[in-house]
């Protein structure tokens, strides 16, 4: 059931329980309507690459609600400045110095 509200209205996703907040399919499937969705997901989703990635893919600022790992992953990273170049002041500090990521800014 909430499979197919996440589907059509992503942004249910910030009423969900406690423990939906970590069900990774879930999340997987609301991240492809909304990106933003990322910012209620648990803090060990905000640390998993695959779910990090989805949402950048939609919303790439939301790369800030990523765990300081995944911020520091350049492939998150080329992602999420391939959607949205103002994420760029939420990477780490060695990635702002990466000349990929500085291509593309």
């Amino acid at each position: 059931m909430y499979i197919i509200l996440l589907a059509k209205f992503g942004w249910t996703y910030c009423y969900a329980k406690p423990n939906l907040l970590s069900d990774k399919e879930l999340l997987l499937a609301g991240l492809k309507i909304s990106g933003q969705i990322l910012y209620y997901a648990s803090k060990e989703m905000r640390a998993d690459k695959e779910v990090v990635s989805q949402a950048v893919k939609n919303k790439g600022i939301i790369i800030k609600y990523a765990s300081s790992e995944l911020r520091n992953d350049k492939e998150v990273a080329l992602e999420a400045m391939k959607q949205d170049k103002t994420c760029f002041e939420f990477l780490s500090e060695e990635l702002k110095q990466d000349e990929d990521i500085l291509n593309l800014k």
